[in-house]
């Protein structure tokens, strides 16, 4: 072989060793910078996991809690139905004694009574007699008032009974306002934790295939060097066999001149070649298809589709269940509208207006303005739609059933 040969063989050789040595070291510089990528977002995880575990295990706390006041809010429920009715028997009752009560003292001051009184103790026939109808006439006036002191006593125990039904009635407002708190804060945390969970699953996600697409792209380099490597070598054994042919003519080609010596000494033609650059093609610009809007019922359609649905404390769609904030919440998202998740800040997403000035469509809320601890639907006619309290379902109430505090318009 040649030195020209070996010359063009060796630096093909080192030309192809320099190329593929740094793509060897960037590949692996890659693969630890994607690894270490993945391991820091692993450990974010892991922490974010721990977190939602410790929160979850609060969430446990606060649902037993909340099961505890939703069955202290169903007896209450229930003595505060019994005290209205015991209410309501009472007043009925001392409303008829007092009538009568009235009606004897109008007889006693009458004079003829009394003169008729005296004249029917002192007509009696003998002193035993008289004593007799003193007796009748002092039972009758005992009697009379022992109701004036009953007509006092139901009066008084009246007055403790409505005391007392304005205490159970704070006490619900109190036990309702403490769920709408527990959710708020620890569903808020919660949510929180969970977005951040589901951001580094797609970051963990996107990091994998990054390290796919990497992969695959050292993967092609290294199959694409090869091919050169191939190339290079084929081209290289070419021209070595075509420099040796290119001897052995030479040999031959002198040994004719020496032979011949009268024969001149053949010209070289060198052939120039052509290269024609290939035409690129315009490619047009995709274009993506304008989506159309979706369009929605109204709010009081799609309301009245989940009645009977039962009341799930924190419960926020059909499956699971509603509670009053969350029905609410749900029904409006279905027209495109984002509520807050509690009462009491769902109130601040439109403006304060009282219950006389309500629409259908507005909200009506229970409890004071900043501390509202149940939301309604509003449905003209005094009627409203909503999740009202544990064991009760989705359905269409009255304001003279439970009457609003104040209104909201979105």
């Amino acid at each position: 072989m040649s030195k020209k040969s070996l010359k063009l063989l060796l630096t093909s050789s080192l030309l192809a060793v320099s190329a593929v040595a740094p793509l060897n070291i960037a590949s692996i510089n890659a693969d630890e910078v994607s690894r270490t990528t993945l391991e820091e977002i692993k450990a974010k995880q892991a922490e974010t996991q721990s977190a939602m575990n410790n929160v979850s295990s609060r969430l446990a706390e606060a649902q037993a809690r909340a099961n505890a006041i939703m069955l202290s809010q169903q007896e209450t429920t229930k003595e505060i139905e019994a005290l209205k009715q015991k209410i309501n028997q009472k007043s009925m009752e001392i409303e008829k004694r007092q009538s009568k009560l009235e009606q004897q003292a109008r007889m006693m001051q009458s004079k003829r009574l009394n003169k008729a009184l005296v004249e029917f103790v002192f007509g009696g026939k003998d002193f035993q007699e008289v004593i007799s109808r003193l007796r009748i006439v002092t039972n009758l006036l005992n009697a009379n008032s022992h109701l004036v002191s009953e007509q006092k006593q139901d009066q008084q125990q009246l007055e403790q009974d409505k005391v007392q039904l304005e205490q159970k009635l704070a006490l619900q407002q109190k036990n309702a306002y403490e769920l709408e708190s527990l959710k708020d804060s620890l569903s808020n945390e919660y949510l929180a934790l969970n977005e951040r969970s589901q951001n580094l699953s797609k970051q963990e996600a996107e990091e994998v295939q990054r390290r796919i697409a990497a992969e695959q792209a050292a993967q092609a380099a290294r199959e694409a060097e090869e091919a050169r490597r191939i190339a290079e070598e084929r081209a290289a054994k070419e021209a070595e066999e075509k420099a040796a042919e290119e001897a052995r003519a030479l040999v031959r080609a002198t040994e004719q001149a020496h032979a011949a010596q009268q024969v001149q000494a053949a010209e070289e033609v060198a052939t120039p070649q052509t290269y024609t650059a290939p035409i690129a093609t315009p490619v047009a610009p995709v274009q993506s298809a304008p989506v159309a809007p979706s369009t929605t019922g109204g709010v009081l359609g799609i309301a009245q589709q989940y009645i009977g649905t039962p009341y799930v404390w924190g419960g926020s769609n059909p499956n699971s269940g509603f509670d009053c904030s969350g029905f609410v919440q749900y029904v409006y998202a279905q027209m495109g509208i984002n509520l807050p998740r509690v009462t009491y800040n769902m109130e601040h997403a439109g403006t304060y207006i009282s219950v006389s000035e309500a629409q259908p469509g507005d909200l009506l809320f229970w409890g004071a303005q900043g501390s509202s601890y149940h939301v309604a639907i509003y449905m003209g006619n005094g009627q409203y739609i909503d999740a009202p309290q544990p064991g009760g379902t989705v359905g269409i109430r009255s304001n003279s059933w439970s009457a609003p505090s104040f209104a909201v318009r979105l």
